[in-house]
């Protein structure tokens, strides 16, 4: 009766191993797919809220203050009734007794122009964010999109699993992109 010798022990070792490491590297990306994803549909739904929320009212928008983390913001673009010089998206802005008259409003961030932040949404770590060209993202009563200065034009973001946690997108970090065009209409890969 002939067994197994020590080298074909070894070499079928080798091979479990291989094979393992090969799983496990696999496994370890598509977890990383899987956050990046899961991310993904939490910025998208987060847009089409704001946007909704436009059209419906007051400009609501977004803003992005580190690349952990974004706001989901509303203009204020009234003005008390009494104290002018203040303004207001609701009568909870204004001191006491006074309302908030919007019969001012125009609807545009203005430069320097004062909003609310409505809540602050936090990224799972260590996935990581990042708009170009801009750092806020508005939509006006129409569902359009504008930047900075209230221009029009495509908005991209740019959603990455950063795995060395240096706040910048490396060669070879997973990463997706969310671009919405100059018509407000949102697409993603």
């Amino acid at each position: 009766m002939r067994g197994l010798t020590l080298i074909e022990v070894i070499v079928v070792i080798a091979i479990v191993g291989i094979l393992i490491g090969f799983a496990t590297i696999q496994f370890v990306s598509l977890m990383q797919d899987a956050k990046l994803t899961e991310q993904r549909d939490l910025l998208i739904s987060e847009i089409e809220d704001v946007k909704l929320k436009s059209l419906t009212g007051f400009p609501h928008g977004m803003t992005l203050p580190s690349a952990a983390s974004f706001n989901k913001v509303r203009l204020r673009d009234g003005t008390c009734s009494v104290t002018v010089a203040t303004t207001c998206g609701a009568n909870t802005d204004c001191p006491a007794g006074e309302t908030c008259e919007i019969g001012s409003a125009n609807f545009v961030r203005d430069t320097g122009e004062l909003f609310t932040i409505l809540s602050i949404i936090s990224l799972s770590s260590p996935v990581k964010l990042s708009m170009t060209d801009t750092t806020e993202l508005w939509f006006d009563r129409k569902g359009i999109p504008r930047g900075n200065g209230w221009l029009i034009g495509n908005r991209t973001f740019r959603i990455w699993y950063d795995s060395d946690n240096d706040n910048l997108l490396d060669a070879g970090e997973k990463n997706k992109e969310v671009v919405i065009s100059s018509a407000g209409r949102i697409q993603y890969e």
